[in-house]
């Protein structure tokens, strides 16, 4: 019974640092994605006033 118990703390530690891991790689991504949309709605903008 004991070592259930240590097997399963194992595994809910596991557990809890692949959670963290993949939010942590969603939170970037978005934050990421966001820059990358801003930074091409940017440059278009820049392009667009030089043309008119």
């Amino acid at each position: 019974m004991i070592l259930f118990t240590v097997l399963l703390g194992i595994l809910f530690s596991f557990g809890l640092i692949i959670i963290t891991i993949l939010n942590s790689m969603l939170i970037i991504g978005i934050y990421y994605f966001f820059i990358k949309r801003v930074r091409a709605y940017l440059s278009l903008e820049k392009e667009l006033n030089e043309k008119g």
